[in-house]
């Protein structure tokens, strides 16, 4: 990952969490590493076959805008920056203040970055942030399509390429090598399987991993060609990608859910 963009994540989040330098942000707050990896458990680029079709895949990139870790119900601090006002109670079948308050207290807002998850079996560390301490229980990450707007012209001046692109993967098919690129724009919602526990003093982790191996499936265990796909085969791609994600404690960092 361009480390550009691993540091404006941390400065983005520093301003939001008063995240520093030193690893100990302001009173209240814990240190949450994030970590990509992916679960092919392959040494090397992974290789997927299927009758006499053969898929390698050598390099996954994509462009977050924003990722969000959720609180459990009832534990966001009355004092959070990032609490914005909502419909009341007596409003009448809209949130309470309570739940609209849950639910935005955790939001770390990111500038739009490009990740690299890896394609062998190790975990890559992408940035550090302070947050609030608390127990996290929901992680949300926006794949985003990059458009000539302030807000991407940092990331494109860097990676013009990348304009109405959101993923691009590099391999081969069948000997033949192609790039797949997608304007997808989604969000995809995670459930932690174990809370995160985040405490101001112990440094904690999560990782977000994806299933490569599902990512050009087809019906029957067939392999979908990237090659020139058809929209048929393409929003089948698209589909599988999403559902692709999960996101664990990894407190050790050894790229498996912490026990």
């Amino acid at each position: 990952m361009n480390a550009r963009y691993s540091i404006a994540a941390g400065l983005t989040a520093a301003l939001l969490f008063g995240c520093n330098e030193g690893g100990s942000g302001p009173a209240g707050t814990g240190r949450l590493t994030f970590q990509l990896s992916n679960s092919t458990g392959a040494a090397a680029a992974p290789t997927f076959t299927s009758g006499a079709d053969v898929l390698t895949i050598t390099k996954v990139q994509v462009v977050a805008r924003k990722i969000r870790l959720e609180r459990a119900p009832g534990t966001c601090p009355a004092d959070s920056a990032a609490v914005s006002a909502g419909p009341s109670a007596s409003d009448g079948g809209g949130e309470t203040d309570q739940e609209h308050h849950d639910k935005e207290c955790a939001d770390v807002r990111l500038a739009p970055m490009l990740l690299e998850p890896p394609v062998d079996a190790s975990a890559k560390a992408q940035f550090s942030v302070d947050l609030p301490e608390g127990t996290y229980q929901e992680m949300k990450i926006q794949i985003h399509k990059p458009t000539p707007s302030k807000r991407d012209s940092a990331l494109l001046a860097d990676h013009p390429e990348f304009q109405g692109i959101s993923i691009k993967v590099t391999g081969t098919f069948n000997g033949a090598a192609f790039t797949f690129t997608t304007p997808v724009t989604a969000e995809v919602e995670v459930e932690l399987p174990t809370p995160v526990e985040v405490v101001a003093g112990t440094p904690a982790a999560v990782t977000l991993q994806v299933d490569l191996s599902t990512w050009f499936n087809g019906e029957g265990g067939a392999l979908l060609s990237p090659i020139q796909p058809t929209e048929q085969t393409r929003h089948r791609i698209e589909q599988n990608i999403r559902r692709s994600f999960r996101v664990f404690r990894d407190h050790d960092h050894d790229n498996h859910p912490d026990n």
